[in-house]
């Protein structure tokens, strides 16, 4: 080989699941407050609520948390808990 490596075994793949859509209801100043950083405003609320789940996890667990171990509490008002079955 000429120094360059070997392409086929140097490449690094970023797999990470994919995002979902989702309908989720903000308080107008916090969606204002995200929305003043322009573009992005998304991406931000995304990495804002994924450094809570990891601080929670954590702090509670010691672990890691995937998606597949983490455990949401369920406290919801009898409509939802209606919903959920």
């Amino acid at each position: 080989m000429n120094g360059q490596g070997n392409w086929a075994t140097d490449l690094v793949f970023d797999v990470r699941e994919p995002k979902l859509a989702v309908s989720l209801r903000l308080d107008a100043d916090v969606l204002r407050f995200f929305r003043g950083f322009g573009a992005g405003y998304q991406t931000r609320i995304n990495e804002v609520l994924k450094a809570f789940m990891h601080a929670r996890a954590g702090h509670e667990t010691g672990a890691v948390v995937s998606a597949s171990t983490a455990q949401p509490r369920r406290s919801g008002t009898a409509s939802e808990k209606k919903r959920a079955r």
